[in-house]
């Protein structure tokens, strides 16, 4: 694993390190990834959540984002993540402020969506990426 340097970040095209928490705890390969997401798809990223000091998962180790897209719609975003080929894991969470995508760098390839619940005591409910999950969705949700 390497992590972003500051002369790192001075390469990157799309994203300024004060978009993520701790920039420089971000994975180098990651972070070129999802440049050139952004360059592919050619619509701004919101990211709303990147390192997670902690986390013994993808945002512990600095290589993942949880994000928006903005002006297109969720079910869209999943569809350009996907076929970028660019990540290995990507979560659909449709209930979040911002509907929006958990793109991580996995080494396999894992889709699934979450339900968060309306009662804040209960846990989200995490379910495999499917024809029923997809129809679900507001497919006209989106900025």
């Amino acid at each position: 694993m390497t992590m972003m340097s500051d002369s790192d970040w001075k390469a990157i095209k799309y994203f300024k390190p004060s978009e993520f928490s701790q920039p420089n705890k971000m994975e180098y390969h990651f972070i070129n990834r999802l440049d050139q997401f952004r360059k592919m798809i050619g619509k701004p990223i919101i990211i709303h959540s990147s390192y997670r000091e902690g986390d013994p998962r993808y945002h512990g180790r600095g290589e993942a984002v949880d994000i928006h897209i903005k002006g297109i719609s969720l079910l869209c975003a999943y569809t350009l993540a996907n076929e970028s080929g660019l990540f290995g894991g990507i979560g659909v969470y449709p209930k979040w402020n911002n509907p929006g995508l958990h793109l991580d760098m996995r080494q396999e390839r894992t889709r699934w969506g979450c339900w968060t619940p309306t009662d804040p005591k209960k846990k989200n409910i995490y379910v495999p990426l499917d024809s029923a999950f997809i129809e679900r969705i507001d497919i006209k949700s989106g900025e």
